[in-house]
C-alpha cells in the first residue's frame, strides 16, 4: 500500500533545481516530491537532498520510450538490462516508487512509442509483453511500488494495457492547459471525466484492469503545475489518495504551491474523492455544491 498524499515532479537539472529558492518552496508544500530523470547515480543524492529539504517521500520516474526502441533496435535483453540498472538506482536511491513513463505521440505516429502503431496488432503485442517483462525484471531487484503513466485518451486505446494489473499505480495524465488560457475547474472535472469515460471503455473491453481508470483503486491522477487556477488544481489535487503536479520549474507556476498548500489542508479535514469538496463546505457552513469559488478558497485560507 502506498500512504497518501501529493506532491510535485521535478524536471530539469538535477539536484540543481531542488536546492533553490524556488525549489525549497515547492519541496515544503509537498508529502511526495518525484524526480523525473534518466536515472543514474547522481538520483541518489537528489533523492538524499530532497530529504533534507523536509520531504522525507521520493519517487523516481524514468522516460520509457527508449526502452521500447531499444528492445526493437537491440533485442530484448537488452532493454530488461536497462529495466534492471534502473531498478538498481531506484532501489539504491531508496525512492518509494518507481514510475515508467509509458507515452508517446498522441496521433501513434511516431515509432516505437509505446502509442505506436495503434493498428498494427504484432507491435501491439511486442509492447504489451514488454511491459510485462520490464516490470517483472524491475520487481526482481527493486522492492518499492511500480508505477505506469500514459496519456489519459488518445489512439493509443488501441493499444492493449492489460500490463496495468501488474503494477500498483497508475496516472492517466490530465493535460488539459493550453497557451495564453487558464484552466478552471469545469474544465478540468470535465477533462478527468472524459477520460474516465476513455478508460472505462478500455476496461470494459477487457484491454486493462478497471481499478486503473479514473476513481478506481489504483488511480493516481498527474496534473500540470501550471495554466490553471488554484480552484481548478485544489480541486484535482482531492479527488484521489495520491495525486502529482508536473513539472517544476520549467511547467510551473506560483499557483501551485498555494493550491498544493490549501489541497493538502482540505485532505488533512475531510478526505479524499468526488465528494471531498462538499465535505468541507458543510464542514464550514457553506453551500455544498463542490465548486471551489471565492469562499470556499477563503475558508481554506484561513483554516488553522
Amino acid at each position: 500500500m502506498i500512504a497518501p498524499g501529493i506532491g510535485a515532479t521535478f524536471y530539469g537539472n538535477l539536484p540543481r533545481d531542488l536546492d533553490t529558492p524556488e525549489g525549497r518552496e515547492v519541496i515544503r508544500a509537498c508529502d511526495l516530491v518525484c524526480l523525473h530523470t534518466a536515472a543514474d547515480s547522481t538520483d541518489v543524492t537528489s533523492a538524499a537532498l530532497v530529504r533534507a529539504l523536509g520531504c522525507p517521500r521520493v519517487w523516481l520516474a524514468i522516460p520509457a520510450n527508449y526502452l521500447s526502441r531499444m528492445d526493437a533496435e537491440r533485442g530484448r535483453v537488452a532493454a530488461i538490462a536497462e529495466a534492471t540498472r534502473v531498478a538498481k538506482v531506484a532501489r539504491d536511491a531508496g525512492v518509494e516508487l518507481l514510475e515508467l513513463n509509458g507515452e508517446g505521440a498522441s496521433d501513434g505516429a511516431r515509432v516505437g512509442d509505446w502509442t505506436s502503431a495503434p493498428r498494427d496488432a504484432a507491435e501491439a503485442d511486442r509492447l504489451e509483453s514488454l511491459a510485462r517483462e520490464l516490470v517483472g525484471a524491475i520487481r526482481a531487484v527493486y522492492s518499492g511500488a511500480i508505477g505506469w503513466t500514459s496519456h489519459d485518451g488518445t489512439r493509443s486505446f488501441r493499444i492493449p494495457r492489460s500490463h496495468l494489473a501488474l503494477v500498483d499505480l497508475h496516472s492517466p495524465q490530465h493535460y488539459p492547459a493550453q497557451s495564453g488560457v487558464i484552466v478552471d475547474q469545469r474544465a478540468l472535472e470535465h477533462r478527468v471525466a472524459w477520460s474516465e469515460g476513455q478508460w472505462d471503455a478500455l476496461a470494459a473491453s477487457g484491454g486493462c484492469p478497471a481499478d486503473v481508470a479514473p476513481y478506481g483503486g489504483a488511480w493516481s491522477p498527474y496534473y500540470q503545475g501550471h495554466g490553471h487556477s488554484v480552484a481548478a488544481l485544489v480541486w484535482g489535487l482531492v479527488q484521489a489518495p495520491t495525486a502529482r503536479l508536473w513539472a517544476c520549474p520549467s511547467s510551473w507556476s506560483p499557483e501551485a504551491v498555494q493550491a498544493l498548500t490549501l489541497a493538502r489542508r482540505l485532505r488533512a479535514a475531510v478526505g479524499t474523492g468526488h465528494d471531498a469538496v462538499a465535505r468541507w463546505q458543510t464542514a464550514h457552513g457553506l453551500v455544498a455544491d463542490g465548486v471551489i469559488g471565492p469562499q470556499t478558497l477563503r475558508s481554506l485560507a484561513s483554516a488553522l
